[in-house]
């Protein structure tokens, strides 16, 4: 644990209840705030370290005020399986410590503790489970307070899901980009391959009308040969005297 001090914030959610947690302290003193999102409602307690120490004690696993810090943090930023936290009335509380222990003796009345809340920090172990409390007494505030509390836990929602929207629309916009990009590069091979295509075409054209133009050239020869052939042989006077 830092000795200069920690702080630690987090929005959970306990029996369907959304809380806002922050924690902070150094090496001799741990604040813990919950806040209630829906109402404004905040409990809010300060611990001296002897204090955590002794609370340790008492659930007969005890730890050391650093110990019992570095488990909170752990459980706050859920690293851990091991440890765990809760949010929880006072009656909620009496109702877990009788099922801890239906034999143990009759606690006090917690009518007057109905406004308290209480930090539950778990510590499960491989055979066993221990449960430390933090009692949290309501923070008595005006209803200016309370609504201007409301307001900064809506405005920290609402960039929260703006940056959701925005975490989500990202992929989106990149896989469309380059979806774009490729459909481009094809548009931009087709229409090389088609100009290819097109010059092609037009050397093949004038490959073709140059051998057409030959084998006119050819047949229009092999006649003019023919024709002189025929007038030798139907003039025996002009044969005799080529022979002569």
């Amino acid at each position: 644990m830092d000795t200069m001090g920690f702080t630690k914030t987090a929005r959970l959610t306990f029996h369907d209840v959304p809380y806002v947690l922050k924690l902070s302290g150094d090496r001799d003193v741990l604040s813990v705030e919950v806040e209630d999102v829906e109402d404004g409602k905040r409990w809010r307690a300060k611990f001296a370290a002897r204090f955590i120490e002794e609370i340790t004690q008492r659930t007969g696993n005890a730890k050391k005020f650093d110990v019992f810090v570095r488990m909170l943090l752990s459980a706050v930023a859920q690293e851990s399986d091991s440890v765990y936290i809760d949010v929880l009335t006072a009656r909620d509380l009496e109702m877990l410590r009788r099922h801890a222990n239906p034999q143990g003796p009759p606690t006090t009345s917690t009518a007057g503790q109905s406004d308290k809340r209480y930090l539950i920090l778990t510590y499960r172990a491989e055979f066993d489970k221990v449960h430390y409390p933090l009692p949290l007494p309501l923070d008595e505030r005006s209803e200016e307070e309370i609504l201007r509390a409301l307001v900064t836990n809506l405005r920290t929602e609402l960039a929260d899901a703006k940056q959701t929207i925005l975490n989500l629309q990202q992929p989106q916009q990149q896989q469309l980009l380059e979806q774009r990009r490729d459909e481009a590069g094809t548009e931009a091979t087709l229409r090389q391959q088609n100009t290819d295509l097109g010059a092609a075409l037009k050397l093949s054209r004038r490959e073709a009308e140059q051998l057409r133009a030959e084998l006119r050239q050819r047949g229009a020869g092999g006649s003019m040969e023919g024709i002189h052939s025929k007038r030798r042989n139907s003039n025996p006077c002009a044969a005799d005297s080529n022979r002569t």
